[in-house]
């Protein structure tokens, strides 16, 4: 194993972003100090990714529903920007991205997000077993599975 300090192989180089995706669940604190421990003093830059999924009724059906439906994604989507922006002022300057906010399904959304010139995707996992797996499913899973770009996994 080489030394921490010792120079990258050739053709290997230094990640320079990363994706980490926050919930507001009690790990995402955790999540987001791993993200910026693993950054160090690099020139690594550091996005935030909170997805707002799907209402969970049919949006079908009158005009005036689908408004609602709108208004509520759109309400949901800004609360998510607002709590975090702090989060992102806890990164250090040199390492500070952006917040970004998505509508989907968020195992979808990240690693449709991944592709775009990331290094990393950074998440938490719940650890959720047998039923509520089954019935909720993981996202962290389906990151793993499907993502075009390494994954690391915060429990």
């Amino acid at each position: 194993m080489p030394e921490p300090s010792a120079p990258l192989a050739a053709g290997v180089r230094m990640p320079d972003r990363f994706l980490v995706c926050v919930d507001f669940s009690a790990l995402t604190d955790k999540t987001l100090q791993r993200a910026i421990k693993l950054a160090g003093s690099g020139e690594v830059v550091i996005d935030l990714l909170h997805i707002v999924p799907p209402p969970r009724t049919a949006s079908r059906g009158s005009y005036a529903g689908r408004m609602i439906v709108e208004q509520a994604q759109k309400a949901s989507r800004d609360a998510a920007h607002r709590k975090a922006t702090p989060l992102l002022d806890r990164v250090p300057e040199p390492l500070r991205g952006e917040v970004l906010v998505r509508d989907g399904i968020p195992a979808d959304e990240i690693t449709e997000l991944a592709k775009k010139g990331y290094d990393m995707v950074i998440l938490a996992t719940h650890g959720r077993t047998g039923m509520s797996k089954a019935l909720l499913g993981s996202v962290a899973e389906r990151v793993v599975r499907y993502s075009p770009i390494p994954v690391l996994v915060v429990r």
